[in-house]
C-alpha cells in the first residue's frame, strides 16, 4: 500500500500537477489498494473534524481580532516599542517581544499571527523595514 501511494504522489507531482492533488489522489489511491470501503469515507472524515479541539482555533481567532479591534495588541505593541524599540531593528524585535507576550496570553498560533499581522503590518510599511521582512 505504501509504495502505491508514493509513486503515485510522484508520478502526480512529476505531471506538475498541483502538489494538494497530487496528495488527496494518492490517498485516495492508497484507500482503494487497502480495500477501505468508500461510503464510510464522509463518516470517518466527519469523525476526524469532529473535534473539541479544533473548535477552538476560529474563538482564539476571534479573541485575536478582539485585541485588535480593543486596542490592547496595539497598547502591548507600544509597550514592547518602550523596551525594546531605541536597539538596531527595533520593529522586528518589537514584533518578536509582542509575539511571545500574546502567544503566552491566547495560547494560539494562528491568532497570534492574525493579530500581530494586522497590527504591524502598517508601521512596518511607514518605516524603513522592506515590505517582504513585515510580519
Amino acid at each position: 500500500m505504501t509504495p502505491a501511494i508514493i509513486f503515485t504522489f510522484l508520478g502526480f507531482a512529476l505531471l506538475r500537477m498541483p502538489l494538494a492533488f497530487s496528495l488527496g489522489l494518492a490517498s485516495l489511491v492508497g484507500l482503494y489498494v487497502g480495500g477501505m470501503d468508500f461510503s464510510i469515507l464522509p463518516q470517518r472524515m466527519m469523525h476526524s473534524v469532529n473535534s473539541f479541539p479544533l473548535m477552538a482555533i476560529p474563538l482564539f481567532m476571534l479573541a485575536g481580532e478582539l485585541m485588535v479591534a480593543g486596542g490592547v495588541l496595539q497598547r502591548l505593541v507600544d509597550f514592547a516599542n518602550s523596551l525594546i524599540g531605541r536597539i538596531h531593528g527595533g520593529l522586528a524585535h518589537v514584533a518578536i517581544v509582542a509575539g511571545m507576550v500574546l502567544a503566552a496570553v491566547s495560547g494560539a498560533a494562528v491568532a497570534s499571527a492574525s493579530a500581530l499581522g494586522s497590527s504591524l503590518v502598517p508601521p512596518c510599511a511607514s518605516s524603513t523595514v522592506p515590505a517582504t521582512a513585515a510580519p
